[in-house]
């Protein structure tokens, strides 16, 4: 999510990587592009799906949603749990974009 980008990771920019206009769909150049989402951090559901529509627009075939877990005190706190009934929602929104799969972890 753009605006929590500078909390949770201070030492990068949230840009997503623009794939090469010549690259096939699908794989079908034998190359399957993937991100992840670590959700929990303080997202709201419309920045959620603002970022699937920005990997969405720049070919991205795989993602993955999981639910954010603070590793220690020292790293940023989880905001709140997210609800299996929202992991199904966003991965079901995955799927009607054609994204080859929309992996949930709740």
């Amino acid at each position: 999510m753009p605006r929590l980008y500078k909390t949770v990771r201070p030492q990068a920019s949230y840009f997503p990587i623009a794939s090469d206009p010549e690259m096939d769909r699908h794989g079908e150049s034998g190359i399957v592009s993937k991100s992840g989402l670590m959700l929990g951090l303080g997202e709201t559901f419309e920045e959620i799906v603002e970022v699937l529509h920005d990997l969405k627009g720049v070919n991205c075939d795989i993602v993955t949603l999981g639910q954010y877990l603070s590793p220690s005190p020292q790293h940023v706190p989880i905001e709140r749990f997210v609800h299996p009934d929202e992991f199904k929602e966003l991965e079901q929104i995955g799927l009607e974009w054609d994204f080859l799969q929309s992996a949930q972890d709740p």
